[in-house]
Protein backbone atom coordinates (compact mmCIF):
# COMPACT_ATOMS: atom_id res chain seq x y z
CA UNK A 1 0.00 0.00 0.00
CA UNK A 2 3.40 2.52 -0.12
CA UNK A 3 2.59 3.41 -3.72
CA UNK A 4 -1.04 2.79 -3.77
CA UNK A 5 -3.90 5.73 -2.97
CA UNK A 6 -6.42 3.98 -0.85
CA UNK A 7 -9.51 5.79 0.24
CA UNK A 8 -13.39 5.27 0.45
CA UNK A 9 -16.24 6.32 -0.77
CA UNK A 10 -19.31 6.90 1.36
CA UNK A 11 -22.49 5.38 -0.22
CA UNK A 12 -25.68 5.45 2.37
CA UNK A 13 -26.56 5.55 6.12
CA UNK A 14 -29.32 3.23 7.76
CA UNK A 15 -30.93 5.69 9.76
CA UNK A 16 -32.55 4.95 13.27
CA UNK A 17 -34.37 6.41 16.39
CA UNK A 18 -33.42 7.01 19.77
CA UNK A 19 -29.46 7.66 21.25
CA UNK A 20 -28.10 4.15 20.61
CA UNK A 21 -28.48 2.24 17.62
CA UNK A 22 -30.10 -1.28 18.25
CA UNK A 23 -31.65 -1.54 14.60
CA UNK A 24 -32.62 0.64 11.61
CA UNK A 25 -35.75 2.61 11.06
CA UNK A 26 -36.15 1.81 7.67
CA UNK A 27 -35.15 5.00 6.49
CA UNK A 28 -31.96 5.28 4.18
CA UNK A 29 -29.94 9.00 3.45
CA UNK A 30 -28.06 8.17 -0.31
CA UNK A 31 -25.21 10.37 -0.26
CA UNK A 32 -24.30 8.65 -4.09
CA UNK A 33 -25.66 5.52 -6.52
CA UNK A 34 -23.60 3.04 -7.86
CA UNK A 35 -23.36 4.95 -11.07
CA UNK A 36 -22.03 8.21 -9.01
CA UNK A 37 -19.20 6.18 -7.37
CA UNK A 38 -18.01 4.85 -10.44
CA UNK A 39 -18.20 8.77 -12.12
CA UNK A 40 -15.91 9.73 -8.85
CA UNK A 41 -13.52 6.77 -9.11
CA UNK A 42 -12.71 8.01 -13.05
CA UNK A 43 -12.53 11.59 -11.81
CA UNK A 44 -9.99 10.42 -8.86
CA UNK A 45 -7.83 8.56 -12.01
CA UNK A 46 -7.87 11.41 -13.85
CA UNK A 47 -6.40 13.82 -11.21
CA UNK A 48 -3.91 10.97 -9.81
CA UNK A 49 -2.91 10.43 -13.56
CA UNK A 50 -3.64 5.95 -13.46
CA UNK A 51 -1.48 5.79 -10.21
CA UNK A 52 -3.00 2.44 -7.94
CA UNK A 53 -6.40 3.04 -6.09
CA UNK A 54 -8.23 0.75 -3.67
CA UNK A 55 -11.78 2.11 -2.86
CA UNK A 56 -13.56 0.63 -0.44
CA UNK A 57 -17.51 1.11 -0.69
CA UNK A 58 -19.25 2.19 2.68
CA UNK A 59 -23.12 1.56 3.22
CA UNK A 60 -23.35 -0.51 0.31
CA UNK A 61 -25.87 -3.49 1.77
CA UNK A 62 -28.98 -3.26 3.42
CA UNK A 63 -30.46 0.31 4.20
CA UNK A 64 -26.98 1.53 4.11
CA UNK A 65 -23.44 2.13 6.87
CA UNK A 66 -24.18 -0.47 9.71
CA UNK A 67 -27.31 -1.95 8.53
CA UNK A 68 -28.13 -5.42 9.99
CA UNK A 69 -24.48 -6.59 11.35
CA UNK A 70 -23.58 -9.52 11.28
CA UNK A 71 -25.36 -9.84 8.21
CA UNK A 72 -23.91 -8.54 4.89
CA UNK A 73 -25.41 -10.66 2.24
CA UNK A 74 -27.61 -8.00 0.04
CA UNK A 75 -26.87 -5.11 -1.50
CA UNK A 76 -28.37 -1.16 -1.07
CA UNK A 77 -31.57 -1.17 -3.32
CA UNK A 78 -31.29 2.33 -3.25
CA UNK A 79 -28.02 2.87 -4.79
CA UNK A 80 -28.72 0.59 -7.84
CA UNK A 81 -28.65 1.45 -11.39
CA UNK A 82 -31.76 1.18 -13.32
CA UNK A 83 -31.38 -1.12 -15.80
CA UNK A 84 -29.96 -3.97 -12.77
CA UNK A 85 -32.40 -6.55 -11.69
CA UNK A 86 -30.34 -6.13 -7.96
CA UNK A 87 -28.13 -3.76 -6.10
CA UNK A 88 -25.95 -6.46 -5.63
CA UNK A 89 -25.31 -6.50 -9.98
CA UNK A 90 -25.21 -2.90 -9.78
CA UNK A 91 -22.25 -3.06 -7.20
CA UNK A 92 -20.65 -6.11 -8.98
CA UNK A 93 -20.62 -3.87 -11.93
CA UNK A 94 -18.80 -0.80 -10.14
CA UNK A 95 -16.06 -3.40 -8.62
CA UNK A 96 -15.63 -4.20 -12.96
CA UNK A 97 -16.04 -0.88 -14.04
CA UNK A 98 -12.98 -0.10 -11.11
CA UNK A 99 -10.49 -1.74 -13.45
CA UNK A 100 -10.60 0.34 -16.07
CA UNK A 101 -9.43 3.86 -13.98
CA UNK A 102 -6.54 1.95 -12.55
CA UNK A 103 -8.90 0.69 -9.21
CA UNK A 104 -9.18 -2.31 -6.83
CA UNK A 105 -12.98 -1.77 -5.84
CA UNK A 106 -14.32 -3.60 -2.73
CA UNK A 107 -16.00 -3.02 0.38
CA UNK A 108 -16.10 -2.23 4.11
CA UNK A 109 -17.91 -4.48 6.94
CA UNK A 110 -17.46 -4.96 10.28
CA UNK A 111 -17.34 -8.61 12.25
CA UNK A 112 -18.09 -7.38 15.74
CA UNK A 113 -21.30 -5.32 16.19
CA UNK A 114 -25.11 -7.41 15.90
CA UNK A 115 -28.15 -5.24 15.83
CA UNK A 116 -31.50 -6.72 16.55
CA UNK A 117 -32.92 -6.74 13.36
CA UNK A 118 -30.25 -8.75 11.00
CA UNK A 119 -31.27 -11.65 9.71
CA UNK A 120 -28.76 -13.88 11.90
CA UNK A 121 -30.08 -12.08 14.85
CA UNK A 122 -31.93 -15.18 16.47
CA UNK A 123 -29.44 -17.56 15.58
CA UNK A 124 -26.53 -15.34 16.92
CA UNK A 125 -28.62 -14.84 20.50
CA UNK A 126 -29.84 -18.74 20.49
CA UNK A 127 -25.99 -19.79 20.28
CA UNK A 128 -24.31 -17.14 22.63
CA UNK A 129 -22.27 -15.48 20.11
CA UNK A 130 -23.31 -11.93 21.20
CA UNK A 131 -21.15 -11.20 24.07
CA UNK A 132 -22.52 -11.42 27.78
CA UNK A 133 -22.03 -9.29 30.92
CA UNK A 134 -20.75 -11.01 33.61
CA UNK A 135 -24.36 -11.46 35.03
CA UNK A 136 -25.78 -13.30 31.93
CA UNK A 137 -27.41 -10.52 30.32
CA UNK A 138 -26.49 -9.27 26.26
CA UNK A 139 -24.22 -6.92 26.41
CA UNK A 140 -24.91 -3.45 24.54
CA UNK A 141 -22.88 -1.04 22.75
CA UNK A 142 -22.82 2.16 21.43
CA UNK A 143 -24.14 0.57 18.74
CA UNK A 144 -25.70 -2.57 18.45
CA UNK A 145 -24.06 -5.60 20.72
CA UNK A 146 -20.88 -7.03 20.38
CA UNK A 147 -19.92 -10.20 18.82
CA UNK A 148 -18.14 -12.91 20.34
CA UNK A 149 -14.62 -13.37 18.27
CA UNK A 150 -13.86 -16.81 19.92
CA UNK A 151 -17.26 -18.24 19.68
CA UNK A 152 -18.43 -17.11 16.64
CA UNK A 153 -15.09 -18.59 15.27
CA UNK A 154 -15.79 -21.81 17.12
CA UNK A 155 -18.87 -22.36 15.60
CA UNK A 156 -17.99 -22.00 12.38
CA UNK A 157 -20.29 -18.93 12.24
CA UNK A 158 -17.35 -16.55 10.82
CA UNK A 159 -16.01 -18.46 8.21
CA UNK A 160 -20.13 -18.85 7.11
CA UNK A 161 -20.17 -15.46 6.39
CA UNK A 162 -16.83 -14.20 5.01
CA UNK A 163 -17.59 -17.68 2.76
CA UNK A 164 -20.84 -16.22 1.53
CA UNK A 165 -19.86 -12.73 1.21
CA UNK A 166 -16.94 -13.80 -0.99
CA UNK A 167 -19.58 -15.73 -3.11
CA UNK A 168 -21.76 -12.85 -3.85
CA UNK A 169 -18.79 -9.89 -4.53
CA UNK A 170 -16.11 -10.51 -6.39
CA UNK A 171 -13.75 -9.79 -3.26
CA UNK A 172 -10.72 -12.67 -3.62
CA UNK A 173 -10.11 -10.68 -7.27
CA UNK A 174 -10.28 -7.13 -5.44
CA UNK A 175 -7.61 -8.87 -3.39
CA UNK A 176 -8.75 -6.19 -0.39
CA UNK A 177 -11.15 -5.79 2.09
CA UNK A 178 -12.07 -3.21 4.90
CA UNK A 179 -13.03 -4.72 8.10
CA UNK A 180 -14.12 -1.38 10.98
CA UNK A 181 -14.16 -1.37 14.17
CA UNK A 182 -11.62 -3.80 14.22
CA UNK A 183 -11.55 -4.45 18.41
CA UNK A 184 -12.37 -6.32 20.96
CA UNK A 185 -14.88 -4.33 23.28
CA UNK A 186 -17.31 -1.82 21.76
CA UNK A 187 -16.86 2.12 23.06
CA UNK A 188 -19.45 2.81 25.95
CA UNK A 189 -21.13 6.05 26.04
CA UNK A 190 -20.27 8.11 29.46
CA UNK A 191 -22.12 11.66 30.38
CA UNK A 192 -19.71 14.41 31.11
CA UNK A 193 -19.96 17.11 33.83
CA UNK A 194 -21.77 19.40 31.63
CA UNK A 195 -24.99 16.54 30.85
CA UNK A 196 -23.37 15.66 27.33
CA UNK A 197 -22.93 12.41 26.41
CA UNK A 198 -19.48 11.20 24.61
CA UNK A 199 -17.74 7.96 23.70
CA UNK A 200 -14.66 7.25 25.94
CA UNK A 201 -11.22 6.25 23.99
CA UNK A 202 -8.69 7.16 26.09
CA UNK A 203 -8.82 4.17 28.90
CA UNK A 204 -5.46 1.87 28.43
CA UNK A 205 -5.12 -1.04 25.84
CA UNK A 206 -2.29 -2.50 27.96
CA UNK A 207 -1.28 -2.91 31.49
CA UNK A 208 1.95 -1.14 30.18
CA UNK A 209 0.68 1.68 28.45
CA UNK A 210 1.95 3.74 31.32
CA UNK A 211 5.24 3.33 30.71
CA UNK A 212 5.45 5.35 27.54
CA UNK A 213 4.84 8.62 27.17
Amino acid sequence: YSKTFVTKLFMAQAEFDGRYKRRDNGRTTVRMTCEQAVEIIKGMDNITLGMPKVVYLVGWQYNGHDSKYPAFFDGNYALKRPQDRTALESLRWVMSEGKKYNTAVSVHINMIDAYEDSPLWDKYVANDVISRTEYGAIRRGEWGYPISYAQEWKLGFAQERIDKLCSILPIQEAGTIHIDAFHSEVPQPVKREDGTWDIEMQSPISPLSWFYP
